[in-house]
């Protein structure tokens, strides 16, 4: 999906009709544009939205049309909103138009009739149009770029910050499976859902006796599930809504300077102690799967002596070797004679057959002979384990000492942010909303935990239900039909949960894959990035003591690491066209862009590297800012991809304007105009 050109009619602040024509992907990919603080930056991208999507997610959404336009439209006559989008993907040209058209009335106010318009024409590679607007002209823009993934690359600045906080979770979570196109697979998952109940009504009809009390009790079990299962995605929710709210009250302490060194220390004993915990974890991991490799060669320690001991008894006693071998009778009862000339009578016969039929002492000793090497190779793993179990042991006990130091260090500041006496009211303020809200995160995961475990035992409980059930059924024709049916049906629907959350991981495992790689090429800082089965995105640096620790918390560093995590989203989008060519699916991947609003403020530690790694690695680059944060280290990053360029202009009642230089032309950038009543602005191309 790349942007070809943008029309936009006074929608928000933006007074007037202007064009805006995007830089190709290129060697000069980059679209420049240029605005002060207040002129309309973000309306530009939200301008983007609401044509694709009609979103309008911001401040006051009903005032779609720019009050000037209003102001200057007489009574009684429309005034209009229209933005219109034109892109190409999959070698077709897509024209997006949505516009929005209302009355002035007597007031100076605007009727509130819903006359929103959105129209979708499609031009071929022959150069041949059609409207699909017979068809849902939503759906066709999904299948271009779904909303759930609209946010990854259309964003303000602030908004990938979010990512990486644990709220942004969810977020992440939508844009894998967006990209798996689970739709189908959901739908099909549901359906079976309701044909499990369905059945389950139809065998209680027919079902008596104990097959019909256990088929109630089911019914009963799924009834108390769906409610406990709803309940616990309530807390989850909660859950994330507190640690967000957790992470604003960090965030505004540590602006205060008397607080900060106590809450950046917290910080650091809080990563210190999330590093600690999955260490131990992981080494505990590892330390169980040694066990279940040898464990039994060490919790039995003489399993390997006693046949040693055996053996040696057995030699000792002269039982072996054996002074006849069996084969040596096998031959004399052959022959019929003894060594010493004398035939072998019936008597004897039956002595020597019964003596080779009870003997084994020459078996015993070949088996001695290969049990023996085998004995000396379990002997070495068995002190190989030892020696790897005290190891490992040792290791666990250090980290967990280390846990509880870090644990009791992490107490102390923690007391002391809570009992200390900050001068300032503001500190004392937050500090006791972190409290509140600490505690509130303590009694939800309480909840969750006692919730989840409840509905475990259930599950348990439920499959117990149901073997007892069709155990009862299993005589009568009927019953036993659908109770078969229902087993059939839960078998499929498990399958597909699995084969859900297998692709779903498959995807997740590639991002983090690919997160590296592009963090290596648009940070170019040594630091370990992942994106986790939990969905989070975190970055460690390597410790004095050579081990991987998670990394300060900066604005720079969340970031630089979102947008690693959306370059990776480009890739992936990339490699998802070639593999869905010809069909239609939810989502057709293809190159996208980035559509970035202040993207780069906060980023000084990165501001030399990211920008340059974009331009390298995102086919076309949309680039909002102002003119402070472009100049210096952004401009000599970009500058010379940059393919075109505007400048919004903000017209607003100020006695001065102020005018900025562009590749030494001066560029009106802030236009004084004391009769104006509202702030508007309007677009000019500074860069042909």
């Amino acid at each position: 999906m790349i942007l070809r050109e943008l029309r936009i009619t006074n929608f928000r602040q933006i007074t007037g009709t202007y064009t805006i024509r995007f830089a190709p992907p290129g060697d000069h990919s980059v679209t420049l544009i240029l605005g002060e603080n207040g002129s309309g930056k973000t309306t530009f991208l939200n301008a983007c939205l609401w044509c694709l999507y009609g979103r309008k997610d911001f401040e006051n959404p009903g005032e779609i049309i720019s009050h000037k336009a209003v102001e200057a439209t007489p009574v009684g006559q429309e005034v209009k909103s229209n933005v219109r989008l034109i892109l190409e993907s999959g070698g077709q040209t897509y024209t997006i138009e949505r516009s929005a058209g209302l009355c002035k009335l007597q007031d100076g106010r605007l009727d509130d009739a819903d006359t929103e318009k959105l129209n979708v024409d499609v031009t071929d590679e022959k150069g041949v149009t059609r409207s699909i607007n017979d068809r849902d002209p939503h759906q066709e823009i999904g299948l271009l770029l779904p909303e759930e993934l609209a946010g990854f690359f259309f964003f303000r600045g602030e908004d990938l910050e979010e990512l990486v906080a644990q709220a942004g979770s969810d977020k992440l979570k939508g844009a894998v499976e967006t990209f798996v196109d689970l739709l189908v697979l959901d739908r099909s998952i549901a359906h079976l859902v309701d044909v499990e109940r369905n059945l389950e009504r139809d065998l209680k009809e027919v079902s008596s006796g104990d097959a019909k009390r256990l088929t109630e009790e089911v019914e009963e079990l799924q009834s108390d599930m769906d409610s406990l299962s709803a309940k616990i995605a309530e807390e989850r929710q909660q859950e994330k809504k507190i640690l967000q709210l957790v992470e604003e009250v960090e965030d505004r302490l540590a602006e205060i300077e008397e607080v900060r060194p106590l809450v950046e220390k917290r910080r650091e004993l809080d990563q210190k102690l999330g590093y600690l915990v999955e260490r131990i974890k992981e080494k505990r991991g590892e330390l169980a799967d040694r066990i279940s490799a040898d464990g039994y060669l060490h919790l039995r320690s003489d399993v390997l002596s006693v046949g040693v001991k055996l053996a040696s008894e057995a030699r000792k006693s002269g039982e072996i070797p054996a002074k006849i071998k069996p084969q040596f009778v096998d031959d004399l009862l052959g022959i019929g004679v003894c060594i010493c000339g004398k035939s072998i009578d019936e008597e004897a016969r039956r002595s020597l057959a019964e003596w080779r039929n009870t003997s084994a002492l020459g078996a015993l000793e070949t088996a001695i002979t290969h049990l023996g090497g085998e004995i000396a190779h379990l002997q070495r793993r068995k002190d190989m384990f030892r020696d790897d179990f005290d190891q490992r042991r040792i290791e666990i006990s250090e980290l967990e000492s280390a846990l509880e130091i870090t644990e009791a260090e992490r107490s102390r500041v923690e007391g002391e942010l809570r009992g200390r006496d900050f001068r300032q009211e503001s500190a004392r303020d937050l500090q006791a909303a972190k409290n509140r809200h600490d505690s509130e995160l303590h009694e939800v995961r309480l909840r969750i935990s006692r919730a989840e475990d409840k509905l475990a035992q259930q599950e348990e409980t439920l499959e117990q239900r149901r073997t007892e059930r069709d155990r009862c059924a299993k005589d009568q024709e009927k019953e036993s039909r659908i109770s078969r049916q229902i087993q059939a049906a839960t078998n499929v629907r498990k399958g597909l949960q699995k084969l859900r959350t297998g692709w779903v991981a498959l995807v997740q495992e590639n991002l983090d894959h690919e997160l590296q790689l592009k963090w290596d090429e648009i940070a170019q800082l040594p630091r370990r990035v992942q994106f986790d089965s939990d969905f989070r995105l975190s970055i460690k640096e390597l410790g004095g003591d050579n081990q991987w620790r998670p990394s300060a918390s900066s604005s720079a560093n969340k970031r630089a690491l979102a947008l690693a995590f959306v370059t990776s989203l480009i890739k992936l989008a990339d490699q998802a066209q070639g593999s869905r060519d010809g069909k239609r699916f939810l989502f057709a991947g293809g190159q996208y862009p980035l559509v970035m609003d202040a993207p780069f403020a906060t980023m000084d530690s990165f501001k030399r590297t990211v920008p340059v790694g974009l331009r390298r690695t995102v086919p076309q680059i949309v680039l909002v800012t102002n003119y402070d944060q472009w100049q210096g280290e952004v401009e000599d990053a970009l500058g010379i991809a940059v393919g075109s360029a505007y400048v919004l202009t903000l017209h607003t009642p100020k006695e001065t304007g102020e005018t900025i230089n562009f590749r030494g032309i001066p560029v009106e950038y802030v236009a004084a105009e004391p009769d104006t009543v509202f702030d508007w602005s309007e677009l000019k191309e500074i860069m042909p």
